[in-house]
């Protein structure tokens, strides 16, 4: 499931979801590598729209890192 397909503009759907980065971002950081998990923590950005794009990013705390995410890189963790 992706993440763009919950996206809501009320921040509490944003809150500790649980999410896997399905895109090597490590030219940001060098913990960024694909298949890392983290949490997204409930802000949308002043960099949420894209003009050119229409992509929304979402800020997600990895174990050393917080940085802006578009939705199309992550991944729901789905809990059972």
């Amino acid at each position: 499931m992706r993440g763009e397909l919950i996206m809501k503009y009320d921040e509490k759907y944003l809150k500790n979801v649980e999410v896997v980065l399905t895109d090597d971002l490590t030219r940001y950081h060098k913990s960024l590598i694909k298949g890392i998990c983290g949490l997204t923590i409930g802000e949308a950005t002043q960099m949420s729209f894209n003009r050119v794009y229409n992509s929304r990013f979402v800020k997600v705390k990895f174990p050393d890192v917080t940085i802006d995410v578009l939705w199309r890189g992550l991944e729901l963790v789905e809990k059972t």
